[in-house]
Parts: structure tokens; sequence; C-alpha cells
């Protein structure tokens, strides 16, 4: 690999927050078995088209510079492997969720003598990491980017998704709109979605027009049908914060999530 090697990749980020919350209650061992067994879903699909940099935490990191679509194939893939699983299994990966990013990537090696080990340096990796760990706290499974989807032909046609907002990247001053690439979900949340994928959208487009009494209506309409959905009961929140001017002076249009 060289020094250094700067490339252009998709970028996958697989990961279990729950386990590692779970190991401060729950025997270590189990926690470690539960761990193994999720990478176990996920390593022989990530290796067969990615490359694998690194085991964050309870999940991994990899990077697909040659075939960037085959990175959602995977996340899919995955989703399918586990949803296979017993339900005694299965239980344990309900919060596993997945970032999808795109964009130049810096590799290099570090270490001493033969103890090396690569050292990954990218503001996208940066943001999947992010939005990996927001993904469940947002209703969602599969955070993607829409520079990484731009790679993928026909996504937007082919897999089910909705528009989830815009997160502004100071380092590169540069809104980035974010989608829930609902395709992975089960099948009862997947129905749920399409149904109220119109009235949500709409309420986002609002909301980033300053409308926010209007796209309140909207979101509430979401949560009427789905008291599940914490991406909308987000934005109500937010709704109510700038209708009542409470809002500390956050620029509604620039940030859905963070700023990074």
């Amino acid at each position: 690999m060289g020094e250094k090697n700067e490339l252009d990749a998709g970028i996958l980020n697989v990961n279990v927050i729950e386990l590692v919350r779970q190991a401060e209650h729950t025997d270590g061992d189990e926690v470690f078995r539960r761990i193994n067994h999720m990478l176990a879903q996920c390593m022989p699909l990530i290796e067969k088209k990615g490359i694998v940099m690194d085991f964050r935490s309870s999940g991994v990191l990899s990077l697909f510079p040659e075939h960037p679509q085959e990175a959602l194939s995977v996340a899919l893939d995955v989703f399918t492997e586990i949803e296979q699983l017993p339900e005694d299994e299965r239980q344990y990966y309900k919060r596993l969720s997945v970032a999808l990013c795109y964009g130049s990537v810096t590799v290099g090696m570090v270490g001493y003598g033969d103890r090396l080990a690569p050292l990954i340096r990218s503001p996208h990796v940066t943001l999947c990491g992010m939005l990996q760990q927001k993904a469940a706290d947002y209703f969602t499974r599969i955070f993607v980017t829409e520079t990484y989807l731009s790679q993928v032909p026909g996504a937007k046609e082919k897999y089910n998704h909705r528009m989830l907002g815009v997160v502004y990247l100071s380092h590169v001053r540069k809104k980035e709109i974010v989608y829930d690439i609902f395709e992975g979900d089960e099948p009862e949340i997947r129905n749920i979605k399409r149904r109220t994928r119109n009235m949500f959208e709409k309420g986002v487009e609002l909301f980033l027009v300053h409308r926010f009494a209007d796209a309140r209506g909207y979101f509430l309409e979401v949560i009427r049908t789905d008291r599940r959905d914490l991406a909308a009961k987000e934005y109500l929140i937010r709704c109510d914060a700038f209708i009542h001017g409470e809002a500390d002076g956050e620029e509604p249009t620039a940030i859905y999530l963070e700023m990074l």
C-alpha cells in the first residue's frame, strides 16, 4: 500500500451500538459472542467486493473503491441475513445500523517495526461514523448520503427511500442531503414508511423553507400513523422550537442532524 494512498471509495460503517451499551449490564463473554456472531454475518458479504479497514467497537468499517455501488448491496444483504436468524438471536440486532458515504479517503500505515495498522483519514469517514451512530435514533437502519446514492445507478427508482433532511459539513462548507433507505427494514415498518413517505418528505420540504407551522401538521400526521417514527418526532420538536422562538439561533435550513 505504501506510506500513503489516496482514493475515492464507497464507505460502509456497520455497527450495533446497543451491544456496547449492554456490556455494562451483561456477561462479557456473552457480549463478545454476540458481536462476533454479527461479524460472522457481515464479513463474508463485505469481503466479496470491499476491503475491511477497521474493526470498531461492535462493528466494522470497510471501503469499496472499485465498486462503490456494492456497499449498498452488502448492507441490504446483511439485513436479509439477520432476518433469517431465529427470533432469540435476531432480537440482539434490532439496533444494527449502517451508514453509507462516498468520497476521497487517505489510507496509510502507522506503527513500529512489524506492528503496523491502517490509519484512515477522511471527513467522509467521520460523517459515516456519525450517521451510523445516529441511525437508530432517527428510525432508520440504512443512512445514506446523496453523494453516495449518485454512485448507484437507478437507486432512487430501485430502492424504497425517503429524504431525512440535510446535514451541514462545516469543514468543506457544504450541505449534504441524507436519506433513509428503508428497503432493509422489517416488512411491517417498510410498508408503513411507504404509506407515510409523501407526508414526511412534504414536511421536510416545508421545514427547509421555514414554514414551520405547515411542516408541523405533516409530521403530526406521520406520527398519528406510526408513533415509532422518531425522525418525525424530532422534526416536530424542532418545529415547535422555531415557532416559539426557542431554537437559540440555529439555522434551520443548514442543519438537520448535526454540524461537523
